[in-house]
């Protein structure tokens, strides 16, 4: 659903960050203690916060179809809009900007406040300050959805899914809708927990159509119940996009098309005014990513492709044939077996690869820590990262890092 883009030449630590709290918009949260150990990890301790308060906003450049038309490259303006939005971010504390794959134009922003007493203020002047900068540079207009204020980051879905009906609604409706209703706040977490989701995931990629509609029912409540809304509707239907939209990612091996089909149905919400069509347009979508992940698993080759896929984004966690066999509906000797056979490699050293390559460009372009980097690439401890830097370069890090700047030097000198 995320993608980094502009971020290749930034930060690295930043661009880590960032890539970890998109997986967590995407990825189901199985383990809560795991999360905020990964968060300590990459130096983001005040997410890992009880009394955190967290918002988000959507913001897309507003791009008239005449002038789309007249574009000779759209690459060219997608560039600025990217840059301006991180440049607006990039020395911000507590501001994180994530880019959307299906959409170019659309950057979410997390923003963070440790105490929450000026989260409001923050997100007002940091708004105002990006719209100006993007008339400024682009003399281009901006869509702006800002969610609701929520605390603790197990609500970041939450805050992500009410930032985009704000958005949406703006879209069709231009205003400033800003969600934040004690009633949506009370309603949401609710009704949509963890282990719903769970099941959801497992129903959905062993394409239990019956299944499916049964736990459909059971998440949106009938319309008897005194506090549903058609605005909860709206909501829970943008979490099962959201869900939608992570399966299909996972499974996704060929371009992007059912995500982007997936994003534009965010648009269509609005049309959708009873609890049967929302349920009708869901189980209509979810049976395209049902076909999606059954093509996937009946072809070997893309099936390891997508594990392949999910283990370089994901290559920080702990990453076991018996985990990844489990989350893509295989038996472990098959899937050893045709990793090897399709990669060319095994699970094992191509996990060591990813870790070793990201640790040489910590090394590279930061003066950090061994300790530090080696809990940035995912290991716990400095002696096991050395002992695995050898094995892979055959020289330690801090000889790597010795002679990678010698040879800075040389070249400057030069």
């Amino acid at each position: 659903m995320f993608e980094i883009t502009l971020l290749e030449k930034n930060d690295p630590i930043k661009r880590l960050q960032i890539n970890y709290l998109q997986q967590l918009l995407s990825d189901p949260w199985n383990n809560a203690p795991k999360v905020k150990d990964r968060l300590e990890q990459i130096q983001l301790t005040p997410l890992t916060a009880d009394h955190l308060k967290i918002q988000f906003v959507a913001a897309q450049l507003k791009i008239p179809s005449e002038r789309m038309n007249r574009l000779k490259s759209n690459d060219i303006l997608q560039h600025t809009y990217q840059r301006l939005c991180w440049e607006t971010s990039e020395y911000k504390k507590g501001i994180y900007p994530m880019y959307h794959a299906a959409n170019p134009f659309m950057t979410h922003f997390l923003i963070i406040d440790k105490k929450g007493r000026k989260l409001g203020e923050k997100t007002e002047q940091f708004i105002k300050e990006l719209q100006e900068n993007l008339v400024s540079e682009l003399k281009q207009e901006s869509i702006i959805g800002i969610g609701a204020a929520e605390k603790g980051l197990k609500y970041l879905k939450n805050g992500y899914v009410t930032s985009m009906l704000s958005w949406s609604q703006n879209a069709v409706s231009p205003g400033p809708n800003v969600y934040g209703s004690s009633e949506m706040e009370l309603e949401l977490p609710l009704a949509f927990p963890a282990e719903m989701e769970r099941k959801l995931i497992q129903i959905i990629e062993n394409s239990d159509r019956i299944g499916l509609r049964i736990q459909l029912e059971a998440l949106f409540v009938s319309e008897k119940e005194k506090r549903t809304t058609i605005l909860t509707y709206n909501l829970l239907a943008l979490r099962m996009l959201l869900l939608l939209s992570s399966i299909a990612r996972k499974f996704e091996c060929r371009g992007s098309s059912l995500q982007k089909y997936l994003w534009n149905c965010q648009m269509t919400l609005s049309k959708y005014t009873t609890r049967e069509e929302l349920l009708d347009m869901l189980e209509e979508l979810a049976q395209l990513v049902m076909e999606l992940v059954g093509r996937t698993r009946f072809s070997a080759i893309q099936h390891i492709e997508a594990v392949r896929k999910y283990v370089e984004e994901h290559f920080c966690h702990e990453l076991t044939v018996p985990y990844l066999a489990e989350l893509f509906h295989m038996n472990e000797p098959c899937l050893t077996e045709l990793f090897k056979e399709h990669i060319g490699i095994s699970l094992s050293n191509y996990v060591l690869r990813l870790r070793i390559s990201k640790a040489e460009q910590l090394l590279q372009e930061h003066e950090l820590k061994l300790s530090d980097i080696a809990k940035l690439v995912g290991y716990s401890d400095v002696e096991h990262f050395t002992y695995c830097f050898k094995k892979f370069c055959g020289e330690r890090p801090k000889e790597y890092r010795a002679r990678y700047l010698q040879r800075k030097l040389i070249q400057r000198s030069n």
